[in-house]
C-alpha cells in the first residue's frame, strides 16, 4: 500500500456503527484468526 499527500482531502472511511480496523479488516477481507 502506498500513501501519498494530496492537494484534495478525501473521506476513506467514515462509520458511525464500526471502527476504522473494523471496517479495513472488511475491505480487505482480513479474518482476524489465528491464520490471517
Amino acid at each position: 500500500i502506498i500513501f501519498e499527500k494530496s492537494h484534495s482531502k478525501a473521506l476513506l472511511v467514515r462509520s458511525d456503527m464500526r471502527n476504522f480496523y473494523e471496517v479495513l479488516r472488511s475491505k480487505l477481507n482480513w479474518s482476524g484468526g489465528s491464520n490471517a
